[in-house]
């Protein structure tokens, strides 16, 4: 049985061939499509990615100018202090125009005496001693401004800066003071008391 190959490819090509038809290859395009469907490429992926990072960053930037980095409890303190206490505090941000550092300085007195003031229990027994107090501060706060507006028209200088720094020391030795005599005075009233 040994055929030559080259009768066989001869009777091959005599044989009538079959033509594929004239859309053959549409038919086969569409089908290939809907067995194997192309994956769609995300077009607008890079905008989503640019969105959301614009997002973040607004919203990183209202958090960070809307908060003041003072306690919530702070807000509240300053509430409850005299108007004219009030109007010291907003009218002494002098110092802390000239340098961060300063402002820090500045913000830690004035918060500790805030909060030191809103802490005081007054009643009749200690209403003198808190009232001396009181006019002690007043009088102190008008230096402050007097030294702020010194500051800021001469600009700064070691003496005004070390004066202003002294002077919110000076406020907060008081008070600290002040809160050592009221709690003599208080555990003196005890005392009297348990005796009676």
């Amino acid at each position: 049985m040994a055929q030559d190959i080259r009768d066989l490819l001869q009777r091959d090509a005599q044989k009538e061939r079959a033509d594929l038809s004239a859309n053959h290859q549409d038919k086969f395009a569409r089908l290939l499509d809907e067995r194997l469907p192309q994956e769609k490429k995300p077009m607008f992926l890079w905008l989503k990615v640019a969105a959301i990072g614009i997002l973040l960053l607004g919203i990183g930037y209202i958090l960070m100018t809307n908060t003041s980095g003072e306690p919530q409890e702070q807000m509240a303190v300053e509430e409850t202090l005299p108007a004219d206490n009030q109007e010291n505090q907003k009218a002494s941000k002098g110092l802390s125009d000239f340098s961060p550092e300063f402002k820090k300085l500045e913000d830690y007195y004035t918060r500790s005496i805030t909060m030191g003031i809103a802490s005081l229990e007054v009643n009749p027994e200690n209403q003198e001693l808190i009232d001396g107090y009181m006019k002690r501060l007043s009088t102190l706060d008008k230096e402050y401004k007097r030294l702020n507006a010194e500051l800021v028209n001469v600009g700064p200088n070691d003496l005004t800066v070390n004066a202003l720094i002294d002077n919110l020391k000076l406020r907060l030795e008081l008070l600290l003071k002040l809160k050592n005599k009221l709690r003599e005075l208080k555990s003196a009233n005890n005392e009297n008391n348990n005796q009676v």
